[in-house]
């Protein structure tokens, strides 16, 4: 440390021009050559307006970096529980997915607290991470939610879901009776098309988050327990689309319940 301070000169008046000198740790009759300063053209410890402004711009971009690959890490993750590839009772290996994604550990660490907060994810120790396994119970149990809400939901989103977007999910569901071969992924895009766009045509964000919610518990059930699907339930969401057509509320809500009962019927028949 150096000490700084007003000094007069020679002929006894203040000014601006100090010494840079003797280290405060030593007694003043140090010998040590001390230094002239101008401190007009000092400054000191605190940056200028200009470099602080740039070290909060920089701060806030990293902040926002950070949060864009958590988020980018996050829907990675998810889209690999939900499509199978790591299925229930999978250790994850937060070292090996941020090297896949090209990422530090951080925020992929951020975006597995997510789904652990979630409850996809189970801690079994704290270094031990998995994914949960969806029991029949828990798949029956989001099966009750769904049939009590998605119904209202549909009939909520009768006025407000367009003649556009019913075509693009006609297309989508014709494409999908056309395809020759294997379909599963087919039928999830379409079956999250037309569950997710019901849901955020309701009109009710609380509504419709818990049904995008309930929907991957069941999803994920579905695709472990009954990996090969052959276009179920096409004719259930033919029955929906024809009952939005319709404009008929009552008509929606029970195609929505016939659709989650004969899911129900069609998944414990398979077990």
């Amino acid at each position: 440390m150096y000490t700084y301070g007003m000094h007069k000169d020679p002929k006894g008046v203040n000014s601006t021009k100090g010494w840079l000198g003797h280290c405060s740790s030593l007694p003043p009759t140090c010998d040590r050559p001390a230094q002239k300063i101008d401190y007009r053209h000092w400054v000191g410890p605190s940056h200028s307006k200009d470099q602080q402004g740039r070290g909060t711009q920089m701060a806030a971009r990293t902040v926002r970096d950070h949060g864009k690959l958590a988020d980018a890490a996050y829907s990675n993750v998810l889209q690999k529980i939900l499509s199978h590839q790591l299925s229930g009772g999978s250790v994850i290996q937060e070292r090996k997915l941020a090297e896949m994604l090209g990422i530090s550990r951080t925020p992929m660490r951020d975006a597995l607290k997510r789904l652990e907060g979630e409850g996809l994810l189970v801690r079994l120790t704290d270094r031990l991470l998995t994914v949960r396994v969806i029991t029949l119970q828990d798949y029956l149990h989001t099966l009750e939610v769904r049939a009590m809400i998605e119904p209202q939901a549909a009939a909520a989103a009768t006025r407000s879901i367009s003649r556009k977007e019913l075509a693009a999910l006609e297309a989508q569901m014709a494409r999908l009776a056309a395809h020759q071969g294997d379909g599963d992924e087919l039928h999830w895009a379409f079956d999250d098309a037309l569950h997710e766009t019901i849901a955020r045509k309701s009109g009710n964000p609380f509504l419709a988050r818990t049904i995008m919610e309930m929907r991957r518990y069941t999803k994920i059930f579905e695709r472990q327990m009954i990996p090969t699907r052959d276009r179920p339930g096409i004719e259930d969401h033919q029955k929906i689309i024809e009952a939005f057509a319709s404009g008929r509320t009552d008509a929606v809500r029970e195609a929505m319940a016939d659709h989650i009962k004969n899911v129900r019927k069609r998944v414990l028949s398979g077990l």
